[in-house]
């Protein structure tokens, strides 16, 4: 069996002594596909002063997936200038969100017109968004006062499906804390 290029072009693959294919590949992530080709990848970002002396964590980043297609959390960027503080990255919180300030979702291809299918919130006033409760925790870190920006990127990303929440909240006192997401979204089949 020979395997003939599909442009008519004549050439034949060539194969190893052990039988693998040679070839000549370029690869990029599909999160680069995603921007390029579909001009569906964003970012989210925001800088606040959690609720000082909360007892509780406070909801700093609301975002709802209101696409048909799955949004898929690729990337996530932390730094804090005073306190450590721990930071939660949540799917699937519940309830009516309160106190809220819209937020700007840009994306991440200059040249689309395109806009992210969500609802986003921060708090009002720098305060945390209220009435988000439940909902699983997918990743808690520890964020280091002082320290250069943390970027933290997940192999599998986080997918969340139309209609369903993604959150951020923080534990401790601190100001100065700065939050950035990376946002794309695809289909299976794309």
């Amino acid at each position: 069996m020979i395997i003939n290029g599909g442009t008519g072009n004549g050439y034949a693959v060539g194969v190893t002594g052990e039988g693998r294919l040679k070839s000549s590949c370029v690869t990029f992530t599909m999160e680069h596909h995603v921007n390029h080709s579909d001009e569906e990848s964003y970012s989210a970002g925001v800088s606040v002063t959690p609720n000082a002396g909360a007892s509780t964590p406070t909801c700093l980043l609301y975002i709802k997936n209101d696409s048909d297609k799955d949004m898929i959390i690729t990337e996530n960027m932390f730094t804090v200038d005073t306190t450590n503080v721990t930071v939660t990255l949540k799917q699937g919180d519940e309830g009516t969100p309160a106190n809220t300030a819209s937020m700007t979702i840009t994306n991440r291809n200059a040249g689309s017109c395109n806009e992210a299918d969500v609802t986003a919130y921060i708090g009002a006033d720098g305060s945390g968004v209220t009435g988000m409760s439940g909902g699983s925790a997918i990743q808690t870190i520890k964020v280091i006062a002082g320290l250069e920006s943390k970027y933290y990127s997940t192999m599998s990303g986080f997918i969340i499906p139309k209609n369903k929440i993604y959150t951020i909240w923080a534990s401790g006192d601190c100001t100065g804390l700065r939050v950035g997401t990376g946002i794309s979204f695809h289909s299976i089949g794309e």
